[in-house]
């Protein structure tokens, strides 16, 4: 499907969610010019109500209009260069698996399409409904959703059943909870670790070749540090894994991380540059780099590589990251 083309069936889609009382109104950030996409976002989450974004409303009948416009004008400006070192790694490798877990509407799968290669299999995993319909018509907007496997499933240290929690005024926004705040809608969701799911996914590759690389990119409010303890056995494909970081209180998550990562600095802020790639060597340094961070913007990214197997794919970054101290 070509984004400046797009059939009536799509518009449809569009027409359904724009009347769907339980989806946010969408906009729409149109990067065709610079990196050859565009995407929907829902306009209810905070990020995208900042005054200083132009993203115009969209439905069916002005959506193509929109596409064929010039890049928005603040997001023509922001190289998305945090995810270049997860670039740089995928153009690396011949095959592969990237896992999207909290994909939300998409963003980062379809940018790691159009600037790396289609070599990798990519896997999208969104609990959320509400996300998970845009993110569908994002990656079919951009041609590549035969390329995605989208799974309805929430990635944990254990499988079984839990209570997925979403912010009844944010209906994008959700996230594991055994205890759902007030003010909030829950419900069941299963749960998977990346080990399951790996080993009953013999599509992906992994089964059949033990040596296949594997890209994580997670993002699950708050529940990253479960999602890494689910790895199991394939500790030994990752190669690398970009990661939003929510710091600890009592520096047990920040030892977790530097016990088995090198652990880099990639974005401090939504706003910010590509900073330097600069690595953290101690959890308290981790955690002042995440708490000040954290005061200055919502978002928070490190830059994992596993310090055995992982970093070996990654040298450069870590000479890099030396040669900036």
């Amino acid at each position: 499907m070509m984004i400046d083309n797009l059939p009536n069936d799509f518009l449809k889609k569009i027409e359904e969610l724009i009347h769907d009382s339980s989806m946010p109104p969408l906009g729409l950030i149109n990067l065709v010019n610079k990196y050859g996409y565009s995407y929907l976002v829902p306009l209810t989450d905070s990020f995208y109500k900042n005054p200083v974004f132009s993203i115009p409303n969209v439905d069916s009948a002005n959506l193509t209009s929109c596409l064929n416009k010039s890049d928005n004008p603040v997001f023509s400006k922001m190289n998305p260069t945090w995810m270049q070192p997860i670039i740089d790694v995928v153009k690396g490798e011949n095959s592969g698996v990237f896992l999207d877990i909290g994909a939300f509407v998409g963003s980062v799968t379809i940018h790691l399409q159009k600037l790396a290669q289609d070599t990798f299999r990519y896997v999208a995993f969104e609990p959320n409904p509400v996300n998970r319909k845009i993110l569908f018509l994002n990656l079919a907007m951009n041609g590549i959703d035969a390329n995605v496997d989208i799974e309805p499933l929430a990635c944990s240290q254990s499988n079984g059943v839990e209570t997925f929690m979403v912010y009844a005024s944010s209906s994008i926004s959700g996230r594991l909870s055994s205890n759902p705040k007030e003010g909030t809608v829950s419900y069941p969701i299963e749960v998977t670790t990346i080990c399951s799911y790996l080993e009953n996914k013999s599509s992906l590759g992994l089964i059949e070749n033990s040596c296949i690389p594997l890209i994580l990119k997670i993002d699950t409010e708050g529940h990253e540090w479960q999602v890494l303890r689910g790895i199991g056995k394939y500790w030994g494909n990752l190669l690398c894994c970009i990661l939003e970081y929510w710091p600890s209180n009592d520096l047990t998550y920040e030892k977790y991380l530097l016990e088995h990562f090198y652990v880099l600095k990639i974005r401090s802020c939504d706003f910010s540059n590509l900073i330097p790639y600069q690595e953290l060597s101690g959890a308290e340094e981790l955690k002042a780099y995440g708490d000040e961070s954290i005061r200055a913007s919502s978002s928070v990214d490190v830059f994992l590589i596993p310090r055995i197997n992982g970093h070996k794919s990654c040298a450069t970054l870590l000479e890099l990251s030396l040669s900036s101290d």
